[in-house]
């Protein structure tokens, strides 16, 4: 057989995914490309890509399959421009989330059976609903129990059990924030209450070296908690961390020569 003897129509339908499901009799309706167009184009087929490749080959194909090949070649190549097309926007799109990500603040509560803690964890995302699945996945891997991987899930997604059940945490919210507001915030809750009675001595006033070792101390502890917050936060843009270091220089130095 010859390829202008090739039955187009039949090609066709059994090459087409789940052709079973349309209402076609192959041995009636794909004798020829004619009797196939009178099919689709006659009656409702329910489905329109099967349609109008039929019309395509039928019309633009000439009937003919080196028509028909030269007619699903151009086809493909409309259809990769257009998926193509469409990959594109969501790289832009995705570029433009990027632009305007936001911080949010994410609390959670850990409880051991005994005592309960407060987490929280600084995440940049598009919307609160990103930011809970990034905090998802973020306490998700918490705790290494084991090198087996285990379900940490319950029924609640923003509910944790780690290491058999002992410890449990959950995400309690996620709101919108910004850095200088988080740091505020951090600085506060893990800044000391009251200053000791040692700094509280009227003669500590009297005492520039000392009252600079108090600073020392102040400003390296501060510095320390700040690292310890899991590294979401840069020293050096914290300004009132270098206007202290700043000082605390300018008057080592200056006390230096004097000596």
């Amino acid at each position: 057989m010859t390829k202008n003897q090739i039955n187009i129509a039949r090609v066709i339908y059994d090459a087409y995914p789940h052709a079973d499901l349309l209402p076609i009799d192959p041995e009636k309706d794909c004798r020829s490309l004619q009797t196939l167009l009178a099919k689709v184009t006659t009656e409702t087929i329910g489905d329109g890509l099967f349609t109008f490749l039929v019309v395509e080959i039928v019309e633009g194909g000439e009937g003919n399959m080196d028509g028909a090949i030269r007619v699903m070649e151009r086809v493909r190549e409309d259809v990769e421009s257009v998926l193509q097309a469409l990959y594109d926007a969501i790289e832009q799109n995705e570029k433009q989330d990027v632009n305007h990500m936001k911080l949010y603040e994410v609390q959670a509560t850990e409880y051991n059976g005994e005592q309960q803690y407060s987490q929280t964890k600084l995440v940049a995302a598009r919307n609160a609903k990103h930011a809970s699945q990034i905090a998802r996945d973020y306490f998700r891997q918490w705790y290494d129990d084991s090198d087996d991987l285990q379900d940490h899930n319950t029924d609640n997604p923003d509910e944790f059990e780690f290491i058999c059940g002992c410890v449990r945490l959950r995400i309690k919210s996620v709101q919108n924030t910004t850095l200088d507001k988080w740091i505020r915030t951090q600085i506060e809750l893990h800044s000391i209450a009251e200053l000791p009675d040692d700094l509280r001595k009227p003669a500590i006033t009297r005492s520039a070296d000392k009252l600079l070792e108090a600073c020392k101390v102040l400003t390296s502890y501060t510095m320390d908690l700040l690292y310890k917050l899991d590294d979401q936060v840069n020293i050096a843009d914290i300004e009132e961390i270098q206007q202290a270091k700043d000082a605390i220089a300018r008057y080592t130095s200056a006390a230096a020569n004097q000596l």
